[in-house]
């Protein structure tokens, strides 16, 4: 039997493999591997490894028109399993302090979370861009040539049509809600975004309802940041489950911390974990919020408001 040696690349047919690869040879493999069924992603993945993202060898990325993209394992995974682990300093996190202090007009960590969105699509160089702009990409994009042409046309005019995201508060009307607290609060909604293009430069306007759609559908808030919200890359393309199979964990630097082998020790981060078995090309999935324990016309407002569908029992 061929003795294997560590961090040698050995030729399988047309694979390669790698025998017990170290650290940062697995920070070099996970982003083609991740991106392995969803090519168009690899550019935000190898920006994901600088950043110090880490992926487990099982994880992918697929996009499917019932639910965009959604991760999903290739192979089977046990329990417990960490799949993904992001860096703190690669996400987006509100501040209760900056709030307070800011002469911007936020209210709410959603003001502040969408016009931040709003800024760092239009600003050049800024270190979360590349992941911002992918998210824009996700919901305004065009296969065509042609349309894609008359787009950057209007663009260069100074009539780019405003951006699309979730079919959430931005995008829809006072007679999809049955009750006055969901009407009152898309109210509310409609009093940021339009704060937000006047107090916005006139391409970062536009968008806006972009901007607010992904900060109401993509925040999450699991009591770690004191209440704040906080999106991560890659942890949100874990779509909704009622029964998820995943949690997120937010691990503090030491020895025997939660994370993916071959994560840096030395940097906090938010880490995806298993909650169960997954069978081959099973989703990984997460609970958004704490369960309805009422389902009314409340709870389905809020969900449509927020999330653009309804709490899955609730629909016919």
């Amino acid at each position: 039997m061929m003795q294997l040696e560590p961090n040698t690349v050995y030729h399988v047919g047309r694979r390669l493999a790698i025998w017990n690869p170290t650290a940062p040879v697995r920070r070099r493999l996970w982003p083609r591997m991740l991106a392995a069924a969803e090519k168009g992603a690899l550019p935000l993945c190898k920006w994901g490894a600088r950043r110090g993202v880490m992926a487990h060898r099982s994880l992918r990325l697929r996009w499917t028109p019932a639910v965009g993209n959604e991760l999903f394992v290739s192979q089977p995974v046990p329990s417990g399993t960490v799949l993904l682990s992001v860096p703190l300093d690669s996400t987006l996190i509100t501040v209760k302090d900056r709030r307070a202090t800011s002469n911007c007009g936020y209210e709410s960590a959603i003001d502040e979370l969408t016009q931040t969105l709003c800024r760092v699509l239009e600003e050049s160089g800024h270190p979360l861009q590349p992941y911002v702009t992918f998210l824009y990409d996700t919901y305004n994009w065009d296969d065509d040539e042609n349309g894609t042409s008359t787009a950057v046309d209007e663009a260069l005019a100074g009539n780019r049509p405003r951006g699309m995201g979730v079919p959430n508060a931005p995008f829809i009307t006072r007679s999809q809600l049955r009750t006055a607290k969901g009407r009152a609060t898309l109210q509310r909604y409609q009093r940021v975004l339009k704060q937000l293009r006047q107090g916005l430069p006139r391409f970062a306007s536009l968008h806006a309802d972009w901007a607010l759609s992904m900060a109401l559908s993509r925040s999450r808030s699991d009591g770690s940041f004191d209440g704040e919200l906080f999106m991560a890359p890659f942890v949100d393309m874990c779509n909704f489950s009622v029964r998820p199979t995943a949690e997120t964990v937010l691990d503090s630097i030491g020895e025997g911390r939660v994370c993916v082998k071959g994560y840096l020790q030395v940097r906090p981060g938010i880490h995806v974990r298993t909650t169960q078995p997954l069978a081959k090309g099973e989703a990984v999935t997460l609970q958004y919020l704490d369960q309805p324990t009422v389902l009314d016309d409340a709870a389905r407002d809020m969900w449509l408001l927020r999330y653009g569908f309804e709490y899955p029992e609730m629909s016919t």
